[in-house]
């Protein structure tokens, strides 16, 4: 049998090779910067002719050892790009000129915020379905360890509760809730103007909130690739490989 080298990839899984066309006697996990053997990194060696090349980039759907699978990553920047935009248009939503232009604008960032709110309740069940893969070793260890597990269930209660409190401005405000444009949900309190302030004083400051601790653990990451020089950031990238 002729073995082949490939090279140093994050997972077999993140070739697209099913595990057992792949030798377990010619795969080895090697330490990036010592001898401690390392989560997520193989040297992996197998027969040559073992797969037909497509050429066609592939990438697993399921978290692996060494980094988020496609579903996974989908959801993540999905939902950064819609938490970005319902905050964007609430924040200047009324300097829009008043008509057709301002309630486009509000129309969206409703439905930014149902979909963020779906999308919510898929990541949690994903991820029990689906667990992450461990955080990378660090200087700071199992301290490190712990303030991202406290980040990661901050940004998910502020994302709940932003979503409620709009919901419960738009109640309060009298108006019905329009599902995506597709159905409308009556509002089940009698119209409150104060009531409707203050749900909307709170509804912003969480959106700041959220968006101040999504900063926080954007920051973060960056760290973790330029100072720490881990995969942290990576990971959550899309990566493909080509098919054999």
């Amino acid at each position: 049998m002729e073995i082949h080298f490939l090279g140093v990839w994050d997972t077999v899984g993140s070739l697209g090779i099913p595990n057992e066309r792949i030798p377990p006697t010619i795969c080895r996990i090697y330490s990036r910067r010592s001898t401690e053997i390392r989560r997520g990194v193989e040297l992996c060696c197998f027969d040559k002719g073992s797969r037909k090349h497509t050429g066609r980039p592939s990438m697993q759907w399921r978290n692996s050892q060494g980094g988020y699978g496609a579903a996974a990553q989908i959801v993540h920047w999905f939902s950064v790009l819609l938490v970005a935009i319902a905050w964007v248009l609430g924040t200047v939503g009324e300097d829009l000129p008043r008509g057709s232009a301002r309630d486009f604008g509000e129309q969206i960032h409703v439905s930014a915020g149902e979909l963020i709110a779906i999308l919510l309740i898929v990541r949690v069940g994903w991820r029990l379905f689906d667990p992450p893969p461990p955080p990378e070793p660090t200087p700071l260890g199992s301290l490190g360890d712990l303030a991202a597990k406290i980040v990661h269930l901050a940004l998910y209660a502020l994302l709940a509760a932003v979503v409620a409190f709009g919901v419960a401005t738009q109640f309060a405000d009298g108006d019905a809730l329009s599902l995506l444009g597709i159905v409308d949900i009556a509002s089940p309190w009698a119209k409150d103007k104060s009531f409707a302030h203050d749900m909307k004083e709170i509804h912003e400051a969480l959106a700041n909130g959220l968006i101040i601790l999504a900063t926080i653990h954007a920051s973060s990451a960056l760290v973790h690739h330029f100072l720490f020089r881990d995969r942290t950031l990576s990971r959550m990238a899309p990566h493909f490989s080509k098919s054999r």
